[in-house]
């Protein structure tokens, strides 16, 4: 049983390191590839190189093609470009001609695959590779520079192309360089991860509060329900009313807007939009699941029997049908919503 517990102590442990693709030539940066291999360890972080046996070989399969299936299951990629391009995939030599290497291809797998690339370069090799840059036009200028620090101009194609696609590059003398400049960006990966967990739970936060602002008006508008068939009944006291008169005006102001009518004076512009709504919702009150279109009818008809024009509406009045009709049988609270709806005319009225 201890043997099964630490055998699945390790596997979980396995899964939790991310696994680190070392992608470059193998002879001439063997003492890079180890000293990158040691650095990663002290991350506590898992290194994939082939010569370690790290990546799985199937029978009877290309071995780069399996270094390709693991690329794809790493978690992040190192690529180094020195001065070696590498074999080609294929028989063809011809130096000048553009051919795919192993490397090139675990980068182009890396990438099609959306792993984050950390690609680096010897400084002497990107210096020849800017003169390159330079005379990138001219084919037969290319074919007389003797490059010293690269061994195929395939190299300069490959550090091309990962120009071309916008990702980030670094060139470096040792391997110092390149452990100072990971350590630099895996700081700022902790980071920006960081970050975005707490702006994740601020985004969870900013739900829990909408959730219980919306229980809260659910919460308003039962008591508003409530109070209207209170007032209905004929059953209400003076918190009730004053209650029902705040809502009613506050909801009328939040909702809708007219045109004033110059001929009539501004208590009569109110009174006719009142009477106008109060006409509507009880029409509007014996409609089951009435639609945005048959609502704004039905307003629009009733405030031209009014003579008043309406500018802007929204539809969120249509909750509000019950105090409307409870009003209207008040004659105390129709006035005072009358009264609240004056000191709001600016704002409801566009003059």
């Amino acid at each position: 049983m201890i043997k099964w517990e630490k055998t699945m102590n390790d596997k979980v442990k396995k899964k939790m390191k991310p696994r680190i693709f070392i992608s470059s030539t193998f002879y001439d940066l063997k003492y890079i590839r180890e000293e990158l291999m040691r650095f990663i360890v002290s991350k506590n972080y898992e290194p994939i190189l082939f010569e370690n046996g790290n990546i799985g070989y199937t029978p009877n399969r290309a071995l780069d093609i399996s270094c390709y299936e693991a690329m794809k299951n790493s978690d992040m990629a190192i690529l180094i470009i020195g001065g070696k391009y590498g074999s080609p995939s294929t028989t063809d030599n011809n130096e000048f001609k553009e051919y795919v290497s192993v490397t090139r291809k675990e980068f182009r797998s890396a990438n099609e695959s959306k792993i984050p690339i950390y690609t680096f370069v010897d400084s002497k090799v990107f210096t020849e590779y800017e003169l390159y840059e330079r005379n990138i036009n001219e084919s037969e200028a290319i074919l007389n520079i003797k490059f010293n620090n690269a061994d195929n101009i395939n190299i300069f194609k490959f550090i091309n192309e990962i120009k071309i696609l916008g990702l980030p590059m670094f060139q470096f003398l040792t391997i110092n360089d390149i452990e100072h400049i990971l350590n630099e960006q895996w700081a700022d990966l902790m980071k920006k991860y960081l970050t975005q967990l707490r702006e994740q739970k601020t985004a969870e936060t900013l739900q829990d509060i909408l959730e219980k602002l919306e229980n809260t008006i659910g919460g308003i508008d039962n008591k508003v329900t409530l109070v209207s068939n209170k007032l209905y009944d004929g059953k209400h006291d003076d918190f009730d009313n004053e209650l029902t008169v705040l809502t009613l005006s506050n909801r009328i102001k939040a909702n809708i807007r007219i045109f004033e009518n110059k001929s009539y004076s501004k208590e009569e512009n109110i009174k006719m939009l009142f009477d106008a709504l109060i006409y509507a919702f009880s029409f509007i009150s014996k409609v089951k699941d009435i639609s945005s279109k048959e609502f704004s009818d039905i307003i629009d008809n009733s405030l031209k029997h009014k003579n008043i024009q309406f500018c802007n509406l929204n539809h969120d009045l249509r909750r509000n049908a019950d105090l409307f009709n409870a009003v209207a049988n008040n004659t105390k609270l129709y006035n005072d919503v009358l009264s609240k709806l004056m000191e709001n005319y600016d704002v409801l009225v566009r003059q």
